[in-house]
């Protein structure tokens, strides 16, 4: 019941994953949940929509814990690093009938009461706790990611509601050739960056993530806020670091990519989280 639920980072494949590209994501182990004895109505209500869904847990232990449960985490809401995926993950570990039952499909079926639409894979992320590859529909866990550049985090302030992003991106890939056609590209990308992260080709990342950050500056600008717009900007005119959307994007978090251990934004140092 006391186990920790870290949050999580997708470091490639966000929104592409759900027409078919690879993502890669990975704990986030700075933040994290747990559940604690506590009353908390959100949770309550919670458990009353699991309680209600032909998903299989324990219906009766849902409803008996449903006044006393709360769950106290440090992982930022709304900021692309999987506050609910956490949840989602620690709600399974607590009352799963079958821990056999973990899958992105479940796992997305009970996320859509937080976002509408979900892959899976925060929630996934946080159950297993290991780095873990999308490719072809199959996951893989327990990846060595060493990508040999330096990751960074970046907190842009701004507060964004993922499920409205999520639709505002499946609306437009529907209705908007040119919009299909730049994420199919971004979709490429994304893929030949995993795989050049498998196969330890720093050179070919670093060019790759360059072209990804300006594809997603141009025809993703709808996600980015414009005083991120300005920093992301400042650095593909330097080439000191690469932006990308982190999660939804359209606020929150985002991710930054260089061959320097130290980036500042406006005199102040971003966290690393990776290297």
């Amino acid at each position: 019941m006391f186990r920790n639920f870290h949050g999580k980072v997708i470091l490639f494949g966000e929104y592409t994953i759900l027409h078919g590209s690879k993502a890669l994501a990975e704990p986030l182990k700075p933040y994290f949940g747990h559940w604690i004895i506590k009353n908390d109505k959100r949770i309550a209500k919670w458990f009353e929509w699991l309680i209600s869904q032909d998903i299989p847990l324990d219906k009766d232990q849902l409803e008996y814990c449903k006044e006393i449960y709360s769950f106290s985490s440090n992982i930022p809401i709304g900021c692309g690093l999987g506050s609910s995926g956490a949840l989602v993950a620690a709600t399974f570990a607590r009352f799963a009938l079958n821990h056999k039952d973990a899958s992105l499909e479940l796992f997305a079926k009970m996320e859509s009461f937080f976002h509408g639409s979900s892959s899976g894979l925060d929630p996934y992320i946080s159950y297993k706790n290991e780095s873990t590859l999308i490719s072809s529909g199959k996951v893989e866990s327990d990846l060595s990611t060493n990508m040999g550049l330096n990751t960074f985090l970046f907190n842009s302030n701004t507060p964004r509601t993922t499920a409205e992003l999520v639709e505002w991106y499946k609306h437009e890939r529907l209705n908007n050739k040119q919009f299909k056609k730049l994420s199919d590209e971004m979709a490429d990308i994304n893929n030949e960056i995993i795989d050049s992260i498998i196969e330890n080709k720093v050179k070919r990342q670093l060019d790759l993530i360059k072209e990804l950050s300006l594809l997603q500056f141009q025809f993703l600008n709808k996600l980015i806020p414009s005083h991120v717009q300005k920093i992301w900007k400042e650095g593909l005119n330097s080439q000191d670091y690469f932006m990308k959307i982190c999660g939804a994007g359209g606020g929150g978090c985002f991710l930054l990519f260089s061959q320097n251990e130290l980036i500042e934004v406006s005199g102040n140092p971003i966290l690393r989280i990776k290297n």
